[in-house]
């Protein structure tokens, strides 16, 4: 009988301890919705296989101390609305996805050079802007 009230309050704290997305802004805790992530607006010199390119910039969020690459192409939010919000926090919606490498077929043969590599690694994918919650 002990055993079972033993294993009954387990799995009662274990099923009272699910994890959810928090923020804590100003001493009041707002939950964020399924995938939604706090990040700051960055923009940050080109990554090339020669370095970094200054004069080329991408944008980046910062989501939880890590910088990821916006995939702009694949969202719904264009760079120019992204540079409203440099430097800024706010909320956005999107998603975190992984990229496996991938060569870049050459544009023609005359001119064919080594193909370039795709980035790989997790980016982000993002669907709308949020202004700071």
């Amino acid at each position: 009988m002990k055993l079972i009230i033993i294993i009954s309050s387990t799995l009662l704290f274990l099923l009272s301890c699910t994890s959810s997305s928090s923020i804590h802004d100003n001493n009041t805790e707002k939950k964020l919705k399924e995938n939604q992530y706090k990040a700051v607006v960055l923009e940050l010199a080109k990554r090339t296989s020669t370095g970094l390119d200054e004069k080329n910039k991408e944008i980046y969020l910062k989501v939880n101390g890590q910088n990821y690459y916006v995939r702009i192409s694949e969202g719904y939010v264009t760079t120019k609305e992204f540079l409203k919000h440099l430097n800024q926090e706010v909320v956005i919606k999107g998603e975190i996805k992984i990229s496996e490498s991938k060569y870049n077929k050459p544009v023609s043969i005359i001119g064919a050079k080594q193909p370039e590599q795709e980035r790989k690694g997790p980016y982000m994918v993002v669907y709308k802007i949020y202004k700071n919650k």
